[in-house]
């Protein structure tokens, strides 16, 4: 398991960060993770910054708190795969 922090994500740009100074050891631990989680909280959703962390189509779970109906609905791509884990209070 390995877990790296985004600064941004959303559908088309997938997870960011401002920038490519923490890039490659953040691909190293999503790469070489056989569970690579991606924690976020729901204020950087629909957020796209320079640098990408990874793609849609990597693999990878999202931990955030309780997104908002707005940020659900443009993410449902992310929705509908499975790859949010909502944590509540």
């Amino acid at each position: 398991m390995g877990c790296v922090v985004g600064n941004g994500f959303e559908v088309n740009a997938s997870f960011t960060m401002v920038s490519a100074y923490e890039l490659g050891f953040k691909r190293l631990v999503i790469d070489h993770s056989v569970v690579p989680f991606v924690v976020s909280d729901s204020s950087k959703a629909c957020i796209t910054l320079p640098v990408k962390i990874c793609d849609c189509s990597d693999e990878f779970t999202l931990l955030t708190n309780v997104l908002t109906q707005e940020a659900l609905t443009s993410l449902d791509e992310f929705v509908l795969s499975g790859k949010i884990v909502e944590v509540r209070e």
